[in-house]
């Protein structure tokens, strides 16, 4: 394997490429005191979710804590005794999606059900994300882009997508007792989310994508230069390159 020669610059070269004139799609810009009302006003609306949670549903602890009940269900004198359910969740649970795999489930149902003129217009939707709490853009790079094709639909509700400012996420896991609520969907109807949408309507730009709305007029070729570098051969390693490209027997016959 070719290697860098040590106390030597490797050489450095330019190469030239095709690059596509659609760049991805930015995020919109909200100031920071606006994220921040935007965040006290959702732990505020999420908190009686956190608070049903708290009371009437235990987090898991396990295979033993499984086995135990299994073996307290066995005892006829437990089976006798009729646990009182817990109540149902507050209504607001079915207007939120919870986490980036059912947020994303979410709208890509959305982009797929294309609105004519009979249907009903879809609910509003605000997409949360916890961009600035240590998260790889790997998982939410897709998501002004996928927002922006449902917003494309419906041009007249358009998705507001809102990054939150650092340390959201574990305010996020609090109001709601659940872990890892680094995204969060809300759809409009939701219980006391009517201040928190109109907020969204008045500070959240809509995403903007160009080249969905058509260029109007010829776009110039897009060029992307990048500078490389090319490792340097030692002179050991040269000879040895060219020995094993062609090599000569005693007989003269030239073999590989």
């Amino acid at each position: 394997m070719a290697q860098f020669i040590k106390g030597q610059d490797p050489k450095k070269k330019i190469t030239f490429s095709l690059d596509s004139p659609n760049t991805t799609v930015g995020w919109p810009e909200v100031s920071s005191a606006n994220q921040d009302t935007i965040l006290d006003l959702l732990c505020s609306l999420l908190e009686p979710i956190g608070q049903h949670r708290n009371l009437y549903i235990q987090p898991s602890k396990g295979k033993r804590s499984r086995k135990r009940k299994r073996e307290f269900l066995s005892n006829p004198l437990a089976a006798s005794v009729l646990p009182i359910p817990p109540p149902s969740p507050p209504e607001l649970n079915s207007f939120i999606t919870i986490g980036l795999n059912s947020t994303t489930r979410h709208l890509e149902s959305l982009a797929k059900a294309l609105p004519t003129e009979t249907t009903t217009p879809r609910p509003r939707l605000a997409v949360f994300v916890c961009r600035s709490d240590s998260q790889p853009s790997q998982l939410h790079s897709h998501l002004p882009l996928l927002c922006g094709i449902v917003s494309k639909a419906s041009p007249g509700l358009p998705i507001r997508l809102v990054q939150l400012p650092k340390g959201a996420q574990a305010r996020l896991e609090t109001s709601l007792a659940i872990p890892q609520a680094g995204f969060l969907g809300l759809m409009e109807g939701a219980p006391g989310s009517t201040v928190l949408l109109q907020f969204l309507d008045g500070n959240v730009p809509a995403i903007k994508i160009p080249w969905l709305e058509g260029f109007p007029g010829y776009q110039t070729t897009m060029i992307k230069a990048m500078t490389t570098t090319a490792p340097q051969l030692k002179k050991a390693q040269k000879e040895y390159a060219v020995k094993k490209v062609v090599r000569v027997d005693r007989s003269g016959k030239p073999g590989v």
